[in-house]
């Protein structure tokens, strides 16, 4: 007799394994990353789906005991984010980067407390800056000190450095650590030497920069009990070609945290598709000021002169009438004679804190204006480009190479900046190989453009890019930034490398609306219950 379909099985003992492998994708899974958090509710909330064979278990049925203990506020449900000791693991290496990167995952927006007090006065704790950004609709996801990362790294000594029996380039040095006998730590540093003072490491420490556990080891037959460590091992810099010396009167013993004052404190923020005006350092300020917690700082551009003519004209548009046009406005300038190296160390700080790799100070200058002030830049090698570029559609089955190392597709709905060799930049995502800049340049082009949000989304996906300009230009950045944006980083550019900075060339233009609100002073009454004057309202 065959059976309904609403008749549950009855069974006398428990459920069988081949049962449980075809029922399996019907249960809730605990995780979020296997389904979504909507999906999950049902179980956070003790309701599991009838299934068969278990009869106590319905819809509408409670089990025993909660998966998680009922809250009697109205949003127990949603953790309120802490401050925390990190445990392991807390600031994202170069290679979780990477990884996330490859595979699609879009990081979050980041900043630290010392960045955003660049822009916004307040004496407001860690926590009240978290509680805060919740209560204006910014979920935070995550809170890490960067203190307790490096709480276990001390200052020493170097009692004595001798070269390695049996390897040319380590030493075998000798390491007062403030405590106990000194050790043994085999180093391959050029800089190691007897008396110099450094930062130390014992077996047992993480390593974030490296992301690994410092294990003790023998190295080619000498034993090694701790390690003496650079700059980018405790991502305080991308400098690894020696060890961290501090001056001689350091404290042998002291944690190095505390001799060095690092305190910062990196918070990670998820910002949801409309609210692309929080993309920022300067954004997430704003948004705090507005709730009250401080006021928002009026930082003016350093004053330049750009008299030069441009050596190029404005980009022309190429497009058939028919094809979508993913540009609105580009703006550039062309700065001439710079002499292009490493960025200052306060830039470096700011991006290796939000786990961005410092690679040259016009690359840097550009990470910086998009992270801090919301504005996506993108620096072209003038002596790369073939003739003048211009504005188009990608082609049908054209390629370009990117500067994530990946040739990507194209086609006629993506819009990219061309010159006589091809496409150059996939526009608003990511620019290419062939006009990138190194340290040889000479003479870069600047641009700042304001891009389709719709249009920069689709090609996004198309082409599988993640990118910071990508993540901010397909939420509608601010237009009005477009111009200040480009002089801000000239101006940085011109105290860093020198040059002369030529005239704005500028093609299309984008009405900004000056929208003005209605809202009559009765409304305060209404929505708040609160009896205030004209004068208080304002």
């Amino acid at each position: 007799m065959r059976r309904p379909h609403h008749v549950r099985w009855a069974l006398d003992g428990p459920l069988s394994g081949p049962f449980c492998q075809r029922a399996r994708t019907g249960w809730p899974v605990f995780r979020p990353t296997a389904v979504s958090r909507r999906r999950c509710l049902p179980l956070y909330h003790g309701r599991y789906p009838a299934r068969s064979g278990l009869p106590e278990l319905g819809h509408a049925a409670r089990p025993r005991r909660l998966v998680r203990e009922h809250s009697p506020h109205p949003q127990g449900d949603r953790r309120r984010p802490r401050l925390c000791q990190p445990v392991g693991k807390a600031f994202p290496t170069q290679r979780t980067i990477a990884k996330n990167r490859q595979y699609g995952r879009r990081l979050p927006m980041k900043f630290t407390i010392d960045w955003l007090k660049e822009h916004l006065d307040t004496d407001a704790s860690v926590q009240q800056i978290v509680d805060t950004l919740t209560m204006t609709g910014t979920e935070v996801e995550q809170v890490q000190d960067q203190a307790a990362v490096l709480a276990d790294f001390t200052v020493c000594e170097v009692i004595s450095a001798e070269k390695h029996p049996n390897a040319d380039r380590l030493k075998v040095c000798l390491v007062n650590t403030g405590e106990g006998d000194p050790v043994r730590v085999v180093c391959g540093a050029p800089n190691a030497k007897t008396g110099m003072k450094g930062v130390f490491a014992a077996a047992g420490t993480y390593i974030p920069g490296t992301d690994f556990v410092l294990q003790k080891g023998v190295i080619r037959g000498e034993e090694s009990n701790g390690m003496l460590c650079s700059e980018r091992e405790l991502m305080l810099s991308d400098d690894h070609d020696g060890i961290i010396e501090l001056p001689a009167d350091a404290p042998v013993g002291q944690k190095y945290v505390d001799y060095a004052n690092i305190s910062n404190v990196l918070i990670e923020v998820e910002i949801t598709p409309n609210r692309g005006d929080c993309v920022s350092v300067r954004g997430i300020a704003r948004e705090l000021a507005a709730a009250g917690l401080g006021t928002l700082k009026d930082i003016d551009i350093p004053a330049f002169e750009a008299t030069a003519p441009s050596p190029l004209a404005p980009l022309e548009h190429r497009f058939a009438q028919d094809e979508p046009r993913a540009i609105r406005t580009f703006a550039a300038r062309v700065i001439q004679n710079v002499k292009n190296g490493p960025s200052p160390d306060w830039l470096q700080k700011h991006l290796l804190d939000v786990g961005l790799r410092p690679i040259n100070a016009i690359v840097d200058v550009t990470n910086y204006i998009s992270l801090g002030w919301g504005r996506p830049l993108h620096a072209y090698d003038v002596d790369r480009l073939t003739g003048q570029p211009f504005l188009r559609n990608g082609h049908k089955g054209e390629t370009f190479e990117a500067l994530d190392g990946k040739r990507h597709e194209l086609d006629e709905t993506m819009c990219v900046i061309a010159d006589e060799s091809g496409a150059i930049c996939l526009g608003g995502i990511m620019g290419g190989v062939s006009t990138g800049c190194t340290q040889d340049t000479t003479s870069v082009l600047l641009e700042s453009a304001t891009w389709d949000p719709m249009l920069i989304a689709k090609a996004g996906r198309k082409t599988g890019i993640v990118s910071d300009a990508r993540f901010r230009l397909e939420r509608s950045v601010d237009p009005a930034l477009t111009l200040p944006g480009l002089d801000r980083a000239t101006a940085l550019l011109l105290d860093m490398c020198g040059g002369e900075a030529c005239q704005t060339i500028v093609s299309g233009h984008e009405e900004i609306p000056e929208i003005v609100i209605d809202f009559p002073w009765s409304e305060v009454k209404r929505l708040t219950g609160l009896s205030l004057s004209k004068a208080e309202i304002r």
